[in-house]
């Protein structure tokens, strides 16, 4: 079957040693992370004069009583943003991993790649905490997990989305809505689905 992605698309097609194709989602390049990156930086700088003035404070007699508590309470707090400010520098700044859909005879090999932070959440954990860090999944999508395979719309836009196992694992997520839409009718296709989306 010839794969061919829509006009304008960044998506790419390749093969691998035995003819089955690999299809490969770039992230968008995102222009601003170099100045979210700075911004953070700068206020990594804050942080480390905050952390040692609190430091100092606290093991000089210069506070007492309640003063010290307060003091403690606050570094600990300082510390702990100090800490989410590096990880999310550090996840802004190293390098894309694109996503992936390695379509084998038995289902899908697939790899959602490494992605930038976001500094609103994409939806929640399942822990029920917020999604800032979207972590990389690497999953096996069998031809019966691929009939639960649907193009679900939103208001913001479509997510296509395979249910596995009781998760709900979301596919070509820095696809466009247009991509995601060819997405979906390839993989009908090549997989003889019957199902409508």
């Amino acid at each position: 079957m010839n794969i061919t992605p829509p006009p304008g698309s960044r998506i790419s097609v390749m093969t691998d040693g035995g003819g089955a194709p690999i299809i490969v989602i770039p992230w968008a390049k995102g222009r601003n992370r170099i100045l979210v990156a700075l911004a953070f930086t700068v206020w990594l700088v804050v942080w480390g004069a905050g952390e040692m003035l609190a430091v100092m404070m606290i093991s000089s007699d210069l506070v007492h009583g309640f003063r010290v508590v307060f003091l403690v309470i606050w570094l600990l707090l300082w510390t702990i943003a100090g800490i989410f400010s590096v990880v999310f520098t550090y996840r802004a700044l190293r390098p894309l991993v694109p996503e992936s859909l390695h379509l084998a005879s038995m289902g899908i090999e697939f790899d959602s790649g490494i992605r930038r932070p976001r500094l609103v959440p994409e939806g929640l954990t399942p822990d029920g905490l917020p999604n800032y860090f979207p972590k990389r999944v690497h999953r096996t999508i069998t031809l019966p997990q691929l009939k639960s395979l649907s193009l679900d719309q939103f208001a913001i836009g479509t997510r296509l989305i395979v249910e596995i196992d009781g998760d709900v694992v979301e596919i070509a997520s820095g696809a466009s809505d247009a991509e995601r839409q060819w997405l979906a009718h390839v993989l009908i296709a090549y997989y003889g689905l019957t199902h409508r989306l």
